[in-house]
């Protein structure tokens, strides 16, 4: 069995391979939901192939910059569409071409790979839960409880026209973290409504504007469709929002009396705090949980420098790397001993961290903020 790089002429296959292990059909929306796998111009992502040269096993892999602050960028990829022929499973190979996958992750300087699923296969291999976010749920009951506050601005409401891209693209590209796509990527994403597809739903975009015309917010919602289950019917989601959480707060209300929905929820990063709070001062349904998926660090020095923790670009406050997978957490006045990955993962990526890094709050103050892995970017 050889394991390599999937070559640009054996993405078809990929697809089709996809496709019968997600969608029981070879001709079923894999390819076209996730052209940035299955279409890519540099194929990243790696497959085992037998000896006549069939593709029988695939790990899909997609480069991603994420922007956090005005200084901050996370290299990283983004795992997904991870499949093997029925007649080829318990063989291994997921393990190795998770371990090629690890290679070209390092060699590429990223430092973590962002992975679609907790499965064994990669939590023995060291990814973790990471993050924390708020699942909030507005019951249909709600809604006639809510009154609009007459001092705020009133904003009006519509589906997305095609001369928003510019404005939605950048207060997508705006938000305290972000992925760095450009107006073409944003636009295919959009388009192809890949979470929704795959969950038998459609996507639609709802912007709100003010009575000048000027756009305040936007949110990108998953509603029931043909195909979508009985029991989901009149479930709606929010998979994305950006602008003015006020604006985004009343689009989410407005939504659900417009599509007749009996609860829409939405999963907030902990970083969407003002919006988290409207919505919990309206004793909505709320929950804490996980991001999406896991993330497993390859590059820890890599990982240190570009979430900003390396000495020269923090000064006070910075994370030495001590051997043994052990680390130290340096501020201005104290240090703290970081045990193993797991625990340098969550002091970068959790609010809620496992070590306590602030004698004066529960919060730890240094996580760095993540966009939430299953929105409109979903691999």
């Amino acid at each position: 069995m050889e394991i390599r790089l999937v070559k640009k002429s054996e993405l078809e296959q990929a697809a089709k391979l996809a496709n019968i292990v997600f969608c029981n059909d070879e001709n079923g929306h894999m390819g076209s939901c996730f052209p940035t796998l299955f279409q890519a111009g540099i194929p990243h992502s790696y497959g085992a192939f037998s000896p006549e040269g069939n593709l029988v096993s695939f790990m899909g892999m997609v480069p991603v910059e994420i922007t956090i602050g005005a200084k901050t960028s996370l290299r990283a990829y983004s795992i997904g569409a991870v499949c093997t022929d029925p007649a080829f499973r318990g063989q291994g190979l997921a393990s190795k071409l998770l371990a090629s996958c690890r290679q070209h992750v390092r060699k590429s300087g990223a430092s973590v790979m962002f992975i679609s699923g907790d499965r064994s296969l990669y939590t023995r291999e060291g990814s973790v839960f990471f993050g924390n976010a708020n699942k909030v749920t507005i019951k249909e009951d709600a809604v006639s409880k809510h009154n609009v506050n007459s001092s705020l601005p009133s904003w009006n409401y519509r589906d997305i026209v095609p001369e928003d891209i510019f404005t939605l693209h950048h207060l997508l590209t705006n938000k305290s973290s972000s992925f760095q796509w450009g107006i073409t990527e944003l636009q295919q994403s959009i388009g192809t409504s890949a979470y929704a597809t795959l969950n038998k739903k459609i996507q639609i975009t709802r912007i709100a504007y003010s009575d000048n015309n000027e756009i305040a917010a936007a949110i990108i919602l998953m509603l029931p469709g043909e195909n979508t289950p009985v029991q989901e019917q009149h479930m709606g989601q929010i998979i994305e929002w950006a602008g003015n959480p006020l604006a985004a707060y009343e689009l989410m209300y407005d939504a659900i009396s417009r599509y007749q929905l009996a609860s829409l929820s939405a999963i907030l990063p902990w970083q969407d705090s003002e919006l988290i709070e409207l919505l919990q001062n309206d004793h909505v349904q709320s929950e804490k949980v996980n991001n999406a998926g896991t993330v497993l660090v390859v590059d820890e020095a890599a990982l240190i420098q570009q979430a900003g923790f390396d000495k020269t670009a923090t000064g006070e406050t910075y994370i030495s790397i001590l051997g043994n997978n052990r680390y130290e957490l340096h501020t201005k006045d104290e240090k703290f001993s970081i045990e193993g990955i797991d625990q340098l993962s969550s002091v970068i990526f959790n609010p809620d961290t496992v070590i306590d890094v602030s004698k004066s709050s529960s919060h730890n103050p240094f996580a760095i903020p993540l966009p939430y892995m299953y929105g409109l970017y979903f691999i």
